[in-house]
């Protein structure tokens, strides 16, 4: 779960920030894979394609509910 808190989203952020692979924005996180948030390409044609995979801002007070859980 520790791979959790290193998804460097922040939904108040006003930098966007870049897929490491595709250069696009990242607008997903992977549930399957819980890494860094991910872009458009890796969920359609890339390694997260046919993963549990969420809109970031859908997904983010799921990810702080689990990391409390931990806690």
């Amino acid at each position: 779960m520790t791979n959790m808190t290193r998804s460097y989203y922040n939904p108040t952020q006003s930098k966007k920030e870049l897929c490491k692979e595709h250069n696009e924005e990242v607008s997903y996180y992977c549930f399957d894979c819980m890494c860094r948030c991910i872009c458009s390409e890796c969920v359609v044609h890339g390694v997260h394609k046919n993963h549990d995979v969420m809109n970031i801002k859908r997904a983010y007070p799921i990810i702080v509910e689990k990391v409390r859980m931990v806690n």
